[in-house]
């Protein structure tokens, strides 16, 4: 959809996107290998970013999910 504005002065707002794939999977994989505690936020809900993360689990890496955190 195509939307067209005229004499627009400001613009506010805020806008979220769906997380990413492929930067999901790494941020998984990077913050399992980091010290310490990471936050991931806007995480992508897809079933293979799940299937990373399960595999974490396995290997011992303790991972909680709230929201897309």
């Amino acid at each position: 959809m195509q939307q067209t504005f005229n004499n627009i002065e400001k613009v506010k707002g805020e806008l979220t996107l769906p997380g990413d794939k492929s930067i999901s999977h790494r941020a998984v994989i990077f913050s399992s290998m980091a010290d310490g505690k990471s936050l991931i936020k806007n995480l992508s809900k897809g079933e293979d970013v799940n299937t990373t993360i399960r595999c974490f689990r396995q290997l011992g890496i303790e991972i909680q999910k709230e929201k897309n955190r």
